[in-house]
């Protein structure tokens, strides 16, 4: 299949390095996603390209990814199966949501990633109580999202991250589209995606990093 626009950098055999939008490196990386993950088993939520998750999978872990396929760019399309052909890839692709996952009575992972995702949900505090049931005990959330800011995104870096944990838990409801990708629902602040963790069962919240407009939390 003749690949669509990319999201993610991917280094592929034969093709060189995919002209996506970020490199899923970066994101692994802010999140604190360890370096060794042999043994675990992981979620990636939203998994797009693939990018990811293929990166987990050379960590060792055993890697389930999910996409609903759903974003109007490309159609819903993606290009994980051209990028897991040529990367002679074991790791699994489904359709579907966490919701299904969890009404199917899929087993419990290590590790979810969920990267991208949030902005996309209708309804935020069943996302997180879904991932919290797929999660087991002493297991750990890795969550990127775009978060509400008022400075320039070019400046989020320099502020300390338990600033941006003190301003008020506020959630911005996008009415039209965001950047034309009418499938965005919310847009909340990084104390709000704290909160919404939180109150979705999870402890030991923290804001491992915060670039551009976007922050990367990690929960247990």
């Amino acid at each position: 299949m003749t690949p669509v626009e990319w999201r993610h950098n991917i280094n592929l055999p034969d093709v060189g390095v995919t002209g996506g939008f970020y490199d899923p490196a970066d994101d692994l990386e802010r999140c604190g996603v360890p370096k060794a993950l042999s043994g675990e088993r992981l979620l990636d939520v939203g998994c797009s390209d693939g990018g990811h998750a293929f990166l987990c999978e050379e960590r060792g872990a055993s890697v389930l990814g999910i996409d609903d396929e759903s974003s109007p760019r490309n159609e819903g399309r993606n290009n994980f199966e051209f990028s897991q052909k040529r990367l002679e890839s074991s790791v699994e692709y489904r359709t579907g949501s966490v919701h299904d996952l969890v009404a199917g009575g899929e087993p419990k992972f290590d590790r979810v990633l969920h990267f991208n995702v949030l902005y996309h949900v209708q309804d935020l505090l069943g996302e997180g109580r879904a991932l919290r049931d797929l999660i087991r005990p002493g297991g750990t959330l890795h969550l990127k999202t775009k978060f509400l800011s008022y400075v320039p995104s070019r400046t989020t870096s320099f502020v300390p991250r338990h600033l941006w944990e003190r301003l008020p838990q506020t959630i911005k409801f996008i009415e039209t589209d965001l950047a034309g990708d009418t499938t965005c629902y919310f847009v909340p602040s990084i104390s709000a995606v704290g909160a919404l963790l939180r109150r979705s069962g999870f402890d030991d919240v923290t804001v491992t990093a915060v670039h551009m407009d976007r922050v990367y939390l990690a929960a247990r």
